[in-house]
């Protein structure tokens, strides 16, 4: 029913033009764990997890959150990427039709369309995102374990309503891989601020603000998921 109700709309959108519809196999890919730094500490991820989609590709440059006025493709499925797994993971099905995308909008497996009285979850994450990691200064170690919720702050919306993009979707394009760099997610967290905590390991979740508000950002903001359009021969 969703997946019609989208469908529906896209056509609404774009309206009879008779362009030619197209279908392609979309992959995502995360990036293999490494050490990073967040100020003075030392930081590994020994788990990334988050739940990814639907996406909305639109022909205007702002997305609107009906669904963008005139909407060229999506990806209606939801996954959970393994976000520290650096080869492409299939994902699902682009299906769209030929024309310009100059923006698009997303959510992290949970949805709230205006015809939901609830945001509904749509992958088996209990939470949005899921990371295991440890934090290391000198002697000290920081052990940590995040499950945040990043869902659509009210009815209707999006949780990233306007990325900005510019592509063709035509015959040329050959599939589209959705690219994850989970430690850059990680970069401005404050991990002093657990330095004289007795929890081992620390759990981060919307009760502790301060971290989970900078990863939430990192992940809707600072450091989205990149989206390439890979070209046929």
């Amino acid at each position: 029913m969703r997946r019609l109700l989208t469908i529906t709309l896209i056509l609404m959108g774009c309206g009879d033009t008779g362009q030619e519809p197209i279908s392609r196999p979309v992959f995502v890919q995360g990036t293999a764990p490494t050490t990073f730094t967040s100020g003075a500490w030392t930081v590994t991820l020994t788990q990334a997890q988050i739940a990814f989609g639907p996406v909305y590709f639109c022909a205007t440059t702002a997305a609107s959150s009906d669904l963008c006025p005139s909407a060229v493709g999506e990806i209606a499925n939801a996954v959970v990427v393994d976000a520290l797994d650096p080869l492409p993971q299939h994902a699902g099905t682009f299906e769209g039709f030929e024309n310009t995308a100059q923006s698009a909008m997303f959510d992290f497996g949970t949805t709230w369309f205006s015809h939901e009285r609830n945001p509904t979850s749509h992958t088996t994450l209990t939470n949005n995102a899921h990371f295991v990691g440890f934090a290391e200064q000198g002697a000290t170690r920081i052990d940590f374990i995040a499950d945040l919720r990043i869902q659509p702050k009210q009815q209707g919306l999006h949780v990233v309503q306007g990325a900005s993009l510019s592509t063709r979707f035509d015959d040329r394009l050959r599939d589209i891989t959705i690219r994850f760099v989970p430690q850059r997610w990680w970069e401005n967290v404050d991990f002093e601020a657990f330095r004289t905590s007795t929890e081992n390991p620390v759990h981060i979740t919307h009760e502790t603000p301060q971290a989970s508000n900078a990863v939430t950002i990192g992940i809707t903001a600072n450091a989205r998921p990149t989206f390439i359009f890979n070209q046929g021969e």
